[in-house]
């Protein structure tokens, strides 16, 4: 890693690329920068947690961007019920 460069971490696996960029989007409006991973993988692959995208934050904002995501998971839950 060069000098700084932060370290990024994985906060969330999404169900799909589409839920993917939307959490990214709103980790964005709250001011961290995210990143989607292995999207591609899951349409060639889709097997599963595996392969689901992954979201990653800078270290520093892993537990804010965890607790964003955290309360969209639930909201996400009443809407379907």
């Amino acid at each position: 890693m060069n000098q700084g460069e932060e370290e990024f971490v994985e906060v969330y696996r999404a169900k799909d690329a589409t839920q993917a960029h939307l959490m990214v989007g709103a980790l964005e409006d709250a001011g961290i920068e995210a990143v989607v991973d292995d999207e591609l993988v899951q349409s060639a692959l889709p097997i599963g947690w595996a392969t689901a995208p992954r979201i990653r934050v800078a270290a520093a904002d892993a537990e804010r961007a965890r607790e964003i995501l955290e309360k969209m998971d639930k909201e996400e839950a009443r809407e379907e019920e």
